[in-house]
């Protein structure tokens, strides 16, 4: 296996792993929000965050995935190119339970922007340190 093959499994390991954590994070988020506030609406933690979820995540990989494609140079590859740009517009996939919350007039708690925070951070220095070392 080649260094830029095993660049590539890592980083879709990663963003299998990240994106799956992330809708679990999104749900238990909202329905936290939902409870504290005692809002009973369990279809909008349910399926109408998955259906805002799914096109999101798809339109952040394919944007980071070809922004890394085109960008890849001597000294960054293909993969920590786009594991560099997934980890940049990462904040991107944080609006669906923040606009569902609006919604039905809940509060996301704090801890959902930190926990939004982590995966981001993880991308970026995967893709940013070998690019600038």
């Amino acid at each position: 296996m080649t260094d830029l093959q095993g660049a590539w499994v890592t980083t879709v390991f990663l963003l299998v792993v990240f994106s799956v954590l992330d809708v679990v994070i999104q749900q238990f988020a909202l329905h936290f929000a939902l409870a504290r506030a005692r809002v009973a609406a369990p279809e909008i933690a349910g399926m109408r965050l998955f259906a805002l979820w799914a096109p999101t995540i798809a339109v952040w990989l394919a944007t980071g995935i070809a922004l890394g494609m085109s960008n890849a140079s001597r000294t960054c590859s293909s993969a920590d190119g786009s594991s560099l740009w997934l980890g940049l517009l990462y904040p991107l996939t944080a609006w669906p339970p923040f606009w569902l919350a609006r919604q039905v007039k809940v509060t996301l708690p704090g801890w959902y922007w930190i926990a939004q925070f982590f995966p981001a951070l993880v991308l970026v220095l995967l893709g940013g340190l070998p690019c600038l070392l």
